[in-house]
């Protein structure tokens, strides 16, 4: 989404100047430059969110003090489970304390958070009043950091805005992203799942006939297991290009210490992004649920990888109530708001053979017998 909001103020005639860290030795301005190509007004400040300052040298906070406009944080850990050495709370909390600092020292008149709209925890409604830490209850170590990150924003004492997406999925028309973590990461594990039934239906079916599971002529594997998911409530799924376009508009009126919700005010259901998301990964025959009691085999073990890889996503599938207000948004947009596109079949298949032809974002690895 970054590089989308910036390639849009860009577009829109702004100047911008991106912080990048240092990645694997290569430049980090001939690596902005060979995604962003051509703009005379972009520049690059090579830095780190986990430094303090975020690793902007001195000479450079003096060259710039008081020549910025406008900073916008958006650099975030999405990860759902923290990891050892504590790299959400490290990015996203203390990231942004450093960011903070940073703002504080270049004199920025204006900062802008991109935060996230399930802040929100476990409440069935959300609405751009409500601030996060209340009574609501986060599901993960992301929801909460990124509630305790908002709440930094807000005691910073800078004029402010906090922006809140949703669930950011692929580009609407190409299915394009770098993020492979929301949507089409929890189909991953289903698809990759599928591609090792095909493969040993070629082999050696009659292990997976006896576990009730088969391929057919062309390719369409039934697989009678039960996930943990809602068959009622919505997934509030929003694709990058209409949020980064949203994201810019907001960015170009001036901060009032506002929250602004970037959510789909239409929704499609859980039951149906998996139900179509299924059909074009070529699976068929699953249930949505709590669970069943399987017979202990190899059905019933498939069950149980399937559902140990989907746990960290069952915050947002299994939520039967849960509803987005975006008053202030539309209101500060006035005409120039546009709704999010419907969620589709069509779109969601774009979105998923997109991951597919880029493995998920695991590049070096082959993968085989796929479909979509």
């Amino acid at each position: 989404m970054g590089q989308n909001v910036i390639r849009l103020l860009l577009e829109r005639g702004h100047e911008v100047i991106v912080l990048v860290r240092p990645k694997n030795g290569e430049d980090p301005k001939g690596r902005i430059r060979k995604i962003l190509p051509g703009h005379e007004r972009l520049s690059v400040l090579v830095g780190n969110i986990l430094d303090p300052f975020a690793g902007v040298s001195a000479g450079d906070i003096a060259r710039l003090c008081g020549t910025v406009d406008a900073l916008v944080h958006g650099a975030a850990s999405i990860k759902f489970v923290e990891t050892p050495d504590r790299l959400i709370e490290r990015t996203n909390i203390e990231g942004t304390k450093n960011v903070l600092n940073l703002a504080s020292a270049l004199r920025v008149p204006r900062l802008y958070y991109i935060s996230t709209a399930y802040v929100c925890g476990n409440a069935s409604y959300f609405s751009e009043q409500d601030q996060p830490l209340g009574p609501h209850i986060h599901r993960n170590p992301y929801e909460r950091s990124k509630a305790i990150a908002e709440t930094l924003v807000r005691q910073s004492g800078i004029p402010y805005a906090v922006l809140r997406p949703s669930i950011v999925t692929g580009d609407f028309v190409t299915g394009y992203t770098v993020d492979f973590n929301g949507l089409t990461g929890w189909f991953e594990s289903l698809f990759r799942m599928g591609v090792k039934i095909r493969n040993e239906w070629g082999q050696n079916p009659r292990k997976l006939l006896d576990a009730g599971i088969s391929v057919d002529r062309e390719g369409i594997i039934t697989l009678p297991i039960t996930i943990n998911a809602t068959a009622i409530g919505p997934l509030n799924l929003v694709p990058r290009d209409w949020v980064g376009n949203t994201i810019v508009g907001l960015l170009e009126i001036p901060p009032s210490n506002t929250t602004f919700h970037v959510t789909h005010s239409n929704p499609p259901s859980v039951k149906y992004v998996i139900d179509e998301g299924l059909k074009h990964l070529g699976i068929r025959g699953i249930k949505l649920g709590p669970g069943n009691n399987l017979p202990p085999n190899r059905l019933s073990a498939m069950q149980r990888t399937i559902r140990t890889q989907l746990a960290q996503f069952d915050p947002y599938t299994s939520k039967d109530v849960e509803e987005f207000s975006d008053t202030n948004t539309r209101k500060a947009l006035g005409s120039d708001w546009v709704p999010p596109p419907s969620i589709t079949s069509d779109y969601l298949g774009r979105a998923l053979s997109y991951a597919v032809s880029r493995n998920f974002g695991r590049e070096r690895e082959t993968v085989e017998a796929g479909r979509t």
